[in-house]
Parts: C-alpha cells; structure tokens; sequence
C-alpha cells in the first residue's frame, strides 16, 4: 500500500504498535506491500474498515471505494454526492456508516448495495463515528463536539457539557465500561453511560504526554491506547496513564 496517498496514519501505526505487543515470541512476521490503487488517480484514502466477509472498504476523497486485495471499485453511494469526500467509515453488523465533509452521516447497506438513511448534521466535518450497545451513533467533528444521534433525536454534548474540546479526533465505544472514549485537540475524554450519566477528563496534568490525541483504541486485554500528535503513545490502565517510548517522531501522525 505504499503508493496510498493517506491523509492520516493515526489508526495504523497505532494497530501495528499494539499488534506487536501481543505477538507469540519467536513468531516470524510478514508483510507485504500491494498496489490496489493507481497512484496516478489522485486518490487519499482517509480511513478503512473490513466488513465480516474479509473486504475492505475505503473512505476516500473520491467516495466510497471497495476492495478484495486485488484492485478496488468506486461505488455509486448517492448520485447527488458521488463526488464528495469521505472522512472516516464505521462497519458494524452488515452495514457502513460513512462520515462526510459536508456533514452527512449515511448508513450503508452491504447486502442490499444501497443507502438506507441518512442524517445532515450541517455545517460540520465529521472525524470519527462509533456506535454504542444500544446501536445509538455517536459522531465526532472538526469543532462542535459530539452528536449522539438515536432514533427519535439527535443531540449534542460539547465543553459546555464538561468535553474537553469541541475537536473530536478519534471515537470508541468501550463495551465493558460502558462509555465513549473521545481523543480531542485538549486531552481525553471518558463519556460515561447509562443512568450514571458523566464525563470524565484525563490531559497532560494526569500524565498525558500530549493532549492534542489522534486516536484511541482497546488491546484485548481491555488496556486502552492513545495517539497522540507529537508521535508518543500512552496506556492508560485502572485510570493510570503510562507514557510508552516509541521513538516515533510526529510525521507519522499527520
């Protein structure tokens, strides 16, 4: 993939640093490099996702694109957006819920090959969607914050809520706690759910090596892991935070 034009590598170094950690001892590893893009095409690739038969799907500034490892098709989402970009897609359950610059959330049928909803949240950037054990969809951006979108109503929670900034990088919804974590420009920030409703910040005063985070995700040992953009890593365990040397330098944020 080395001729991808990628607009972030956030979620892939961070996917690669936590892999290794829990690689077998002794266990060779191989990879390899593949071209299913032209590099002449002018295309950056935003994000990915798998779905559950193994393909990717690619969030792109030229829409949605498919791929099964050997080359990849554009897929016609909606005539009237065909060419907006795509920032960020979120696969669960047989569907893509894809996060528009404009500011449109579209869900995506898999099997049916079609858009079944979709939600307008105006003039916003969407960084990042999660869904919740209640299938709620929780939607990051650029600068308002958090939309929390349900079937009756969509809502907002941003630092006049108690977030710790209105630039939401990265999302996970974190099943055993029942919470969303959400990586922003000023820290950490763990939405608690349910009836104990609350938002609780973690930034540099609590060992945070940056509190501008590009990403955040679980190991499977239920350890979570945040990017940050000066390259340093952290884990955070039992409300501890750990600062990991990486020797990574910022370029592979951004």
């Amino acid at each position: 993939m080395q001729n991808f034009k990628k607009n972030r590598m956030k979620h892939l170094w961070l996917f690669i640093f936590v892999f290794f950690t829990h690689v077998i001892n002794g266990q060779d590893l191989f990879f390899k490099a593949t071209n299913i893009i032209d590099p002449e095409a002018e295309i950056n690739v935003n994000a990915f996702a798998k779905d559950d038969q193994g393909f990717l799907w690619l969030a792109s500034n030229d829409g949605l694109l498919f791929s099964n490892g050997d080359g990849y098709l554009r897929i016609n989402i909606l005539d009237s957006i065909a060419d907006v970009a795509i920032n960020t897609i979120y696969h669960e359950a047989g569907k893509l819920y894809l996060g528009l610059e404009s500011g449109i959330i579209l869900t995506y049928s898999i099997k049916d090959r079609k858009v079944i909803s979709d939600y307008d949240l105006g003039h916003c950037s969407i960084k990042a969607i999660v869904l919740d054990n209640e299938k709620n969809i929780w939607v990051g951006t650029s600068d308002l914050g958090l939309f929390k979108i349900t079937d009756s109503d969509v809502s907002i929670i941003d630092v006049n809520f108690g977030l710790a900034d209105n630039v939401v990088n990265d999302l996970l919804y974190d099943d055993k706690n029942n919470c969303i974590w959400a990586a922003t420009d000023r820290g950490l920030s763990q939405c608690i759910l349910g009836s104990k409703q609350k938002i609780i910040n973690y930034n540099s005063r609590n060992g945070l090596p940056d509190n501008l985070l590009t990403s955040v995700e679980l190991d499977s040992q239920n350890r979570l892991w945040l990017g940050s953009y000066s390259g340093k890593l952290a884990l955070l365990v039992d409300q501890e935070i750990k600062v990991i040397d990486t020797h990574f330098s910022n370029s592979i944020i951004d």
